[in-house]
């Protein structure tokens, strides 16, 4: 493997914490749909991409998509420590 690349000291699960938020934030009753979809596959893009292609309401669709997005925000410092710690290898 080539040295410039930041080498985690422990594996992350990120997708799996993604996966997570957006079940969790999918609580509401109007929003039983995409749990299933999230129950039936672990991968949430392929679950987010189920939803906008599939015959779902604009609603849930926008929804979907600003739990995603918040989910992405939640994990933000996360990912900011990593590219931190990239660009100071770098040097």
């Amino acid at each position: 493997m080539n040295e410039r690349y930041y080498k985690p000291k422990k594996t992350v699960l990120l997708a799996g914490e993604m996966w997570s938020i957006l079940f969790n934030r999918l609580t509401s009753p109007d929003y039983s749909r995409m749990r299933h979809i999230l129950r039936a596959n672990l991968n949430y893009e392929l679950a987010f991409a189920q939803v906008i292609a599939g015959e779902y309401t604009q609603n849930e669709k926008d929804y979907f998509t600003k739990c995603l997005m918040e989910a992405y925000a939640d994990l933000g410092p996360v990912h900011t420590t990593v590219s931190r710690r990239r660009s100071t290898r770098s040097r």
